[in-house]
């Protein structure tokens, strides 16, 4: 390889030595340089950063090479432009005082087309809201609804995720506050828990949750049973294998989840009624109804429904949790980015609002599908309403021009209503005359009295 001349060594030099964290990224997003100042700031040795790529998503668990690499990802915006200025995340992400702007340069080629971004740390951290950045700084790029999101979805990755492993449980609203406290409890027993909600809504999911934040020393493997499809023979099999090979008494326990248990035929119940209840093995399940109303009802065993139901967790359909729709669809987002095709920084405000106005029958499972399509055909750095799917404009439509509610009548009320009005117009046509207005509408004196009476028109009775 040729010798660098001595003024690229110099500069080589300059760089590696400065105070200030710099690196650069090639074309693919991948991290081809950063200096001794930047590998500081992440807190992460130079040799493992380099080649990692620089996705823009917050799927991180803390302490990790990713993490550190996802902190120092631009928004996909800085691509397109010639410079710009954006906030970047080192240290251990989860802290404030690791939030700084960085100025970044494409590097582009003589026809144009970009080789790599060349970027610098400000050694300020991000202003506090409502200071703005230096003027010196190059098309800053203001924070907006879409890097909230995304700075929210980072500190819970970092904060809660890293125990539950599951996108489905983010969430500020106060459902998904008792569901984690919920999560939390059951981790820390050993008790059987019953999730109940609405297909899509991500029971399986919370059961997943529960099964990983449990002590790693304690648990055993995790067997899942589709009980809607459950043929008897498997099940019989399935729950033998386990009390063989985990007796009671064993410090290890494994875990039976068993899905759509509100499916399970009368004569299958008895089964797992007869053998798991002796067995060491622990329960997590999920269904479209508690099952103790199904017992009530005498359409489950009331044992194994006591059985089963030592925590209830309820999870609530989509439409009743719509305060965490931005959050859920920004992280359904950055599971597609995580993958390492094009990123996509989040959703336009006029997107949201479409997606508010949905009803979604499927719950989180749709909603993970429509942001998964919108990904697919959107060309720009944020979703907009025309990368939504058809139903979704449809929803919006109607939202928009309502249909008319039918208004009932009632033809009693009705009737006195045009009965009343019409005494009322013959009384004035006869100028106050009350025997010529029994004339007029047909009546005797004696009933247009009563009739006025009791509607009330009657001034001096």
């Amino acid at each position: 390889m040729a010798r660098l001349p001595a003024s690229a060594r110099k500069l080589a030099r300059l760089i590696a030595e400065a105070s200030q964290p710099i690196y650069l990224l090639d074309h693919n997003s991948t991290l081809i340089f950063c200096n001794r100042a930047c590998a500081e700031w992440v807190g992460v040795p130079v040799e493992m950063l380099l080649g990692q790529r620089c996705l823009y998503h917050s799927q991180v668990e803390p302490g990790s090479v990713e993490a550190a690499a996802s902190g120092l990802a631009p928004p996909p915006e800085v691509w397109n432009s010639w410079a710009a200025t954006a906030l970047v995340t080192g240290g251990r992400f989860a802290q404030p005082l690791c939030r700084r702007w960085a100025s970044f340069w494409p590097l582009k080629d003589d026809e144009g087309e970009i080789l790599g971004l060349l970027a610098l740390v400000q050694e300020e951290d991000w202003p506090a809201e409502g200071e703005s950045l230096p003027s010196s700084a190059p098309g800053i790029l203001p924070p907006d609804e879409a890097a909230h999101l995304h700075e929210t979805l980072r500190r819970f990755h970092l904060e809660k995720a890293a125990r539950y492993r599951m996108d489905r449980l983010v969430g500020e609203g106060l459902w998904m506050r008792r569901v984690r406290a919920q999560v939390d409890a059951a981790a820390a027993s050993e008790a059987n828990v019953l999730i109940v909600g609405p297909p899509g809504s991500g029971r399986e999911h919370t059961a997943q949750a529960i099964y990983y934040a449990t002590d790693p020393s304690q648990r055993g493997p995790l067997v899942p049973l589709d009980c809607a499809i459950l043929p008897e023979e498997l099940l019989q099999q399935s729950l033998s294998n386990l009390h063989r090979r985990y007796p009671p008494g064993g410090s290890v326990r494994p875990t039976l989840l068993l899905l759509e248990l509100d499916q399970l035929p009368p004569e299958m119940q008895r089964i797992l009624e007869g053998i798991a209840a002796r067995s060491a093995v622990r329960v997590l399940a999920t269904a479209r109804t508690g099952l103790l109303d199904l017992a009530e009802q005498g359409l489950f065993s009331g044992e194994l429904a006591v059985w089963l139901s030592t925590i209830v967790i309820e999870l609530p359909p989509l439409a009743q949790r719509r305060q965490d729709i931005p959050l859920l669809a920004q992280a359904f987002l950055e599971q597609l980015n995580a993958q390492g095709g094009k990123q996509i920084r989040g959703f336009t405000p006029e997107a949201f609002d479409r997606l508010d106005a949905y009803d979604w029958p499927g719950n989180l499972d749709e909603l993970a599908q429509v942001v998964a399509d919108a990904y697919k055909k959107a060309d720009g750095p944020l979703i907009t309403p025309a990368d939504l799917p058809k139903t979704i404009h449809l929803a919006w439509e109607a939202a928009a021009y309502p249909r008319p509610t039918e208004q009932t009548i009632v033809l009693d009320e009705f009737l006195k209503k045009i009965e009343k009005e019409l005494i009322r117009r013959a009384v004035r046509q006869a100028k106050g005359n009350k025997a010529k207005a029994a004339r007029l509408l047909g009546l005797s004196r004696p009933r247009l009295y009563r009739l006025l009476v009791e509607h009330g028109l009657l001034e001096n009775p």
